[in-house]
């Protein structure tokens, strides 16, 4: 998914499981406030019992327990995940999570947004995308913000 189609998204209302990755940091957690404004709203004191926080390693039933939270005065709720660290996840984990995004993919109840650093994940390039990124495009939508140009940037 590109930025421009993040943000058509965004328009339309996000739901399902994002994975924002890459090295422009500042666009991660630009695009991420705009979803999380989108998904939770404007008012701080909703938001903060419609949005779960997470950092780290986590594990599948976790995140699963997370998604059973009814929203509270709105119709949908949002799972943040930071510095998720996907590249230490074995197959086996990696698995059960796109298992569980799959499932949360149908909800329109629940959005899942992952951002995973550089430090803790490698997404390859457009060209030749990692294997992990790979794997995870069947369960979540992946949007990337790799390096700007400065003629990008103008």
């Amino acid at each position: 998914m590109t930025d421009t189609e993040l943000r058509r998204s965004l328009i339309d209302g996000p739901h399902g499981c994002y994975l924002f990755c890459g090295e422009e940091y500042y666009m991660i957690m630009h695009r991420a406030d705009e979803l999380r404004r989108r998904v939770v709203g404007e008012d701080p004191t909703l938001s903060s019992f419609n949005r779960l926080y997470f950092e780290g390693d986590q594990d599948p039933q976790t995140i699963r327990d997370a998604s059973l939270t009814m929203p509270f005065m709105s119709d949908t709720l949002l799972i943040e995940w930071q510095d998720v660290p996907i590249d230490s996840w074995k197959e086996e984990k990696r698995e059960q999570f796109c298992r569980l995004f799959d499932e949360l993919n149908r909800s329109r109840e629940v959005v899942v947004l992952l951002i995973a650093r550089q430090e803790f994940f490698d997404p390859g390039t457009d060209k030749r995308p990692s294997p992990r990124l790979q794997k995870l495009t069947s369960c979540m939508q992946i949007v990337r913000f790799d390096k700007q140009d400065e003629s990008k940037l103008a």
